[in-house]
């Protein structure tokens, strides 16, 4: 008996009582790799279609490079570091519900931003929308 044979008996519920256990047990075997070869070859197909996309959104997004030399960089302002570790400390006490002389601020350092827009547009109005 062929599987394509086996198959169409196999799928129907009352003709299985008449097949013998071998028969079930290769049409079992034969369906559940059918099902997983199926399966995997869809996540392979996503997979490379989902890294063809980061490829091409990659190519898009990349700035073409014409001018090699270096833009001039303006020196940073000069903050004055006690109000800003002031700043911090007292929005950190607030937070914590605990006295300042409680903590310590040792190190500050500036947080450069690296997420797109979106998603700092879309962290602010979940951020609004929870008040």
């Amino acid at each position: 008996m062929e599987f394509t044979e086996l198959l169409k008996i196999f799928s129907d519920p009352a003709t299985i009582d008449s097949l013998s256990l071998s028969q079930r047990i290769s049409a079992g075997l034969f369906t559940t790799m059918l099902g997983m070869g199926i399966t995997f070859c869809a996540l392979i197909l996503l997979h490379l279609l989902i890294t063809a996309m980061g490829l091409i959104e990659a190519r898009l997004s990349s700035p073409a490079v014409a001018n090699t030399e270096e833009p001039e960089q303006k020196p940073a302002p000069a903050t004055d570091e006690t109000e800003l570790v002031a700043a911090i400390t007292a929005a950190l006490a607030v937070m914590l519900d605990r006295p300042p002389h409680t903590f310590i601020v040792k190190n500050i350092t500036p947080y450069q931003d690296a997420s797109p827009v979106w998603y700092r547009a879309g962290m602010i109005e979940q951020i609004h929308n929870r008040l």
